[in-house]
């Protein structure tokens, strides 16, 4: 035990001396100017120490420490020991705080600290758990509160010298300084219903920190320090802050309404949506997320991309729509899978992340102007725009609902189908007309059968419910789950229904066009003839 520690200490202590040797070296041993300062020089470190000081003392009154307890002796995971769980800064003179989600949910009481000692009891706090913000409200009245100011993040860059306020590990009030490393960093700590966009810094951040401001040398704030990444749980020099436009327009939200509301398109993009990601990861041969589908179906998704690149204009800017999701305001607005969206209310989007910003600034049930490039030519389409949070809860109820359908080996509940049916059916179209067939398997999709493909109750249609081996339907893509919304542009409605359709279908002539619609969307196939079995 003794030695193992003892080599660690070794190899540890080893790689410090490498890393400093590393910065020493390039300097060159008589490179180090011994003397005292001259007089100039002490007036230049009189001015830098003068900067960090004022800009220290502008924010640093108007950060707190916020501890969160719970009542009936209930202990948080994120507690240290039983001093706060993190910290906050004031941002309005009425009381108002900001600080992360992680730090203040499931509390039953908050206590907000502030340097001089005074304490206060929060009377409200307001939560935006997709971009880890929350508003602790306090009673200002009549107290002076210290108020800090914010800056613009926008104007941030990468060098910038930046200092980190916070009360890591108890210890209140602490400053430490490092510069921006990145900007724009998505980490994916949020999830997939999180807006990240964070300001990465090196700046000493910990626990306990989480909430406080990271400030700039003007004295203002930028940013909302919210994560680290690191091995140990300490600082490791990765340290993740929310940029303060987005902090201000949140803030500003909560305080006046209590609730961040958020417009919702329904759309998903590829690669990160933006043109000009797309070209260089296909020109790179990287393939598309494989939790996309089987490798068919990325296959004709990979190759449908390849052809639209073709017939862009090498200068148009916009995002890709890769799926439409089934009865959302996307839909309904006209949006098509393939269509790149080029502005949003006259202003333009290059990728992902930037449309999802405006829709999310947009109130749902009001109507956005699209501007899309489709078959050669820009069009417009008005597009009334959904609730986010309705959307998001239905969506997880519907993944919840169909979780809890699966048996203890988490396979779906049994349905009502037979495969001797299936083969007679299918050898019946044959004999009618239909070559061959599609090769699928269908049923009407009941109340009790749509938990277990992942739909709500209430979804209605045709579902494939088998596909044949080496049968075009397989070659295609098509799998089980799919819905059968047309063929040939006629809406089907019942399994009976596409069964007469398709005994007038020839599909060694003309082929066919299908509209599947799924999780993922809605898309069209077109299995032409000249797939000969």
């Amino acid at each position: 035990m003794v030695m193992r520690r003892a080599r660690r200490n070794r190899n540890y202590n080893g790689m410090v001396i490498f890393l400093l040797a590393g910065m020493i070296l390039p300097m060159g041993i008589g490179s180090v100017v011994a003397g005292a300062l001259t007089e100039g020089e002490r007036s230049l470190a009189d001015q830098v120490n003068d900067l960090h000081r004022r800009a220290i003392g502008e924010v640093l009154p108007a950060v707190v420490i916020l501890n969160v307890t719970k009542a009936r002796g209930r202990e948080s995971s994120r507690s240290f020991g039983s001093i706060g769980l993190g910290s906050g800064v004031i941002v309005d003179a009425q009381g108002f705080i900001v600080t992360n989600y992680h730090v203040v949910t499931d509390n039953d009481q908050i206590e907000a600290v502030l340097g001089d000692g005074r304490r206060f009891i929060a009377t409200d706090v307001f939560y935006d758990e997709d971009t880890d913000l929350a508003v602790v409200k306090i009673d200002g009245q009549g107290h002076d509160l210290p108020v800090a100011s914010f800056g613009d993040s926008d104007a941030v860059k990468v060098g910038d010298v930046v200092m980190a306020m916070g009360s890591p590990f108890s210890l209140k009030q602490t400053v430490t300084s490092g510069i921006v490393s990145f900007i724009g960093r998505d980490n994916n700590i949020l999830g997939i219903w999180g807006y990240e966009d964070f300001i990465q810094t090196d700046a000493d951040i910990n626990r306990g920190n989480s909430g406080g401001p990271l400030v700039n040398l003007y004295g203002e704030v930028i940013g909302i320090n919210s994560n680290i990444y690191s091995p140990t749980g300490t600082s490791a020099g990765y340290a993740f802050t929310i940029p303060s436009s987005r902090v201000q327009y949140v803030s500003e939200k909560l305080i006046a309404h209590g609730e961040v509301k958020r417009g919702w398109l329904g759309v998903e993009m590829p690669m990160g949506g933006g043109l000009d990601e797309i070209r260089e990861r296909l020109s790179k041969l990287e393939l598309l997320d494989p939790d996309w589908g089987d490798r068919n179906s990325i296959e004709r998704k990979e190759k449908e991309l390849l052809e639209l690149l073709r017939v862009l204009p090498e200068s148009l800017e916009g995002v890709v729509v890769q799926r439409v999701m089934p009865d959302s305001p996307a839909e309904a607005g006209g949006l098509k899978v393939m269509d790149v969206i080029l502005a949003v209310n006259e202003q333009a989007v290059t990728t992902s992340k930037e449309l999802r910003n405006f829709v999310a600034r947009v109130l749902p049930e009001v109507t956005a102007r699209f501007e899309v490039w489709r078959e050669g030519a820009r069009q417009e389409l008005e597009v009334t725009l959904g609730d986010r949070d309705v959307a998001k809860a239905e969506i997880q109820r519907g993944r919840e609902d169909a979780l809890a359908q699966r048996d203890g080996r988490g396979f779906p509940p049994p349905f009502d189908f037979d495969p001797e049916r299936f083969r007679r059916n299918r050898e019946e179209g044959s004999s009618q007309g239909n070559k061959a067939g599609l090769g699928v398997g269908v049923l009407d999709l009941s109340p009790n059968l749509a938990p277990s493909f992942g739909y709500g109750e209430d979804e209605e249609g045709v579902v494939i419910v088998a596909v044949d081996p080496d049968s075009r339907a397989q070659r295609y893509g098509l799998k089980k789950g799919d819905i059968l919304v047309s063929v040939n542009h006629m809406k089907i409605d019942s399994a009976v229904q596409l069964q007469e359709i398709m005994r007038y279908v020839d599909l060694s002539g003309k082929g066919v066009i299908l509209e599947i619609r799924n999780q993922d969307g809605t898309d069209t196939v077109t299995i032409k003839g000249d797939d000969a079995e």
